[in-house]
């Protein structure tokens, strides 16, 4: 007697006992408990009996489990996505600063001619050339 009386205020994850009337009048929380089961009658609801399978109820885990890393998978494209089309953006924005501000300096300032002559004709050849400046030169001639 005292050893069933331990037994039944056993702690720390061990088996605890269970008396044998219990098996028939399972706690609501337990697998052996299925609603609707009475005493002595038969009565059983088949959805009730097999919603407590561990396998449904994995299967059910590894569906939301599965969505979850599907909607987190696409937040993230999603996000990728956007921060990689504001920075094509910010570059081509960049880009066109940088070719406007080039075209200015060599319209304004006149730079960007580098082993330009200062006249509009080939040393070499005597020949203008074919461009606004030869043909100025040539009607200046």
């Amino acid at each position: 007697m005292i050893e069933v009386t331990r037994l039944k205020a056993r702690v720390g994850g061990f088996v605890k006992y269970t008396d044998k009337a219990d098996i028939y009048h399972p706690d609501p929380i337990s697998t052996h408990f299925i609603a609707g089961m009475k005493l002595l009658s038969v009565t059983l609801i088949e959805a009730d009996r097999f919603d407590k399978d561990f396998a449904v109820a994995d299967r059910r885990n590894r569906e939301k489990e599965l969505e979850h890393k599907i909607t987190h998978t696409a937040k993230v494209r999603d996000e990728n996505l956007h921060r990689d089309l504001g920075r094509w953006e910010h570059m081509e924005a960049e880009e066109k600063r940088e070719a406007a501000r080039l075209q200015t300096k060599a319209e304004v300032y006149g730079a960007a001619k580098k082993n330009k002559g200062g006249s509009a004709y080939d040393i070499i050849s005597l020949n203008y050339q074919n461009d606004k400046d030869g043909t100025r030169l040539m009607q200046q001639d």
